[in-house]
């Protein structure tokens, strides 16, 4: 029953393709790409400073909750040390100096990103989990080319970025 609750929540992801389907012949075999929406808004810019400053997101380089990267680049900008308050100032001045924002973990202070990883778990049986890269408008280049050892699904909230997948 969890299983098919999940696969009719997340089933926007991968329309028109049934849940049985993407599970046989796309996940974790191949990549696919689609325009389709159907989540509403899961996070806007002015839902990211909110939850930033409600939770009082602190710098880490260790990844555990907010690290700043430079353009480009998985390179932690030392400027931002570790312990330093992200909160809505903090990230409109690290988008003004053409940082990306990585949050880590969001599925555990926003809501709507908590429901779509709850759902992926029970679609798919993995543990999900969320991270938000928030990047200045115009940014060539947000993140340096990566590879991850996990399924990803990319989620574009909001804005517009070139996304090449390998």
């Amino acid at each position: 029953a969890n299983i098919s609750l999940g696969c009719r929540q997340v089933a926007p992801l991968f329309a028109p393709l049934s849940c049985r389907r993407f599970t046989a012949e796309i996940f974790e075999q191949q990549q696919f790409v689609t325009r389709r929406t159907g989540f509403g808004t899961l996070l806007s810019s002015a839902d990211l400073r909110r939850a930033a400053s409600f939770w009082q997101f602190k710098v880490a380089v260790d990844h555990s909750q907010a690290r700043l990267l430079r353009p480009d680049s998985f390179e932690h900008d030392s400027a931002w040390t570790d312990g330093t308050l992200v909160d809505g100032a903090a990230i409109d001045t690290a988008l003004a100096n053409n940082r990306t924002m990585v949050l880590h973990n969001v599925e555990l202070y926003w809501p709507p990103i908590g429901r779509l990883c709850l759902a992926l778990r029970r679609a798919f049986g993995v543990y999900a989990q969320a991270n938000v890269y928030h990047a200045p408008r115009g940014l060539r280049k947000a993140v340096h080319a990566h590879q991850d050892a996990q399924s990803v699904f990319v989620v574009q909230c909001e804005g517009r970025k070139t996304w090449q997948l390998l």
